[in-house]
């Protein structure tokens, strides 16, 4: 079994410092203008979540391989059996893998669809081993 994480330690860097930076513009802005109405309140207490939710993915998701299945585990878990998979690609950027995460696309039958992301030199070497990518 082969476990790594899905993001490089730049990305987490990256996506700490965007998020920190949004943490500490977002109130000052608030400040600036009258939330008085309860639209504008949900709205940022919506984009606050989804910002936590995205942050929280970036630092805690794994890619493991097992001998039959691939998965991704953070707060939720996908496993997908190698047997269903009927189209692979693998999208890596040469050059631009320390800006751009690469990420397996799995098609599952007609419209059943899973991006897994594989920043770990040890995932991506089994996955070009498992599906046989350049």
């Amino acid at each position: 079994m082969v476990r790594g994480s899905a993001f490089s330690r730049f990305h987490k860097a990256l996506a700490l410092c965007m998020s920190a930076a949004l943490v500490y513009w977002v109130p000052q802005t608030i400040a600036l203008g009258d939330l008085s109405d309860w639209t504008e309140i949900t709205l940022f207490a919506f984009l606050f979540v989804s910002l936590f939710l995205g942050l929280v993915y970036i630092l805690i998701c794994e890619t493991s391989i097992d001998e039959e299945h691939i998965g991704e585990a953070w707060l939720f878990s996908k496993r997908i059996k190698f047997t269903d998979v009927s189209k692979c690609k693998l999208i890596c950027v040469p050059g631009l893998t320390w800006l751009i995460a690469p990420r397996l696309v799995l098609q599952c039958g007609a419209f059943n669809t899973h991006i897994f992301r594989a920043s770990d030199p040890l995932v991506l070497a089994q996955i070009k081993t498992i599906f046989h990518v350049r």
